[in-house]
């Protein structure tokens, strides 16, 4: 299932960020419990423990022997850099699109390279696990969009790497500090 404009209205969280008919206490309500099922479905996954470090870090997405890898670049909340990579095993990238602002969605023609991490959308069709991805940091002379990217995927691995990622684990080598 692709995302398209009617299943964005019946999305968990999409709806909320690019629909403007929803009321902020709506919006916090159901972004609330958007991030419960995240921690729910992925609470024995090392994903949850970088989830917090991901909404505004900027990041590189791309396409490598078959797994699809985000690079991403964060800091801690004692401004310390926080390197790691998302390595979504066994992925393919279905579908770049762009939603505009008044809520269409087209197709990405053009070669687009994010800069920071939105949102995220988790879920399974027939037996699969997909994942949106929106991201921000580009504008364009018509106005913003947000590029889309759509992934099938099997499995999700975090590579880490750096000192500071280290006391997101509560790794202690090194000197690090535990968060």
């Amino acid at each position: 299932m692709l995302l398209t404009y009617g299943n964005i209205k019946k999305s968990k969280i999409l709806k909320y960020i690019y629909l403007a008919d929803y009321n902020d206490d709506e919006y916090r309500k159901a972004f609330l419990e958007y991030n419960k099922s995240i921690v729910k479905d992925f609470e024995k996954s090392d994903f949850i423990k970088i989830y917090k470090y991901l909404h505004d870090a900027k990041i590189h997405l791309k396409q490598i022997n078959g797994n699809v890898v985000i690079k991403v670049n964060t800091y801690s909340e004692e401004k310390k850099s926080i390197y790691f990579d998302i390595i979504f095993e066994k992925a393919k990238i279905l579908s770049w699109n762009t939603v505009k602002e008044n809520g269409h969605i087209s197709r990405l023609n053009k070669k687009y390279k994010p800069q920071e991490y939105g949102y995220e959308e988790f879920y399974e069709d027939n037996g699969k696990k997909y994942v949106s991805l929106i991201l921000f940091g580009n504008k364009i002379r018509k106005g913003l969009y947000y590029p889309m990217a759509t992934l099938n995927y099997e499995n999700i691995r975090i590579n880490r790497s750096g000192c500071a990622l280290k006391q997101c684990y509560g790794d202690t080598t090194l000197g690090c500090e535990v968060l």
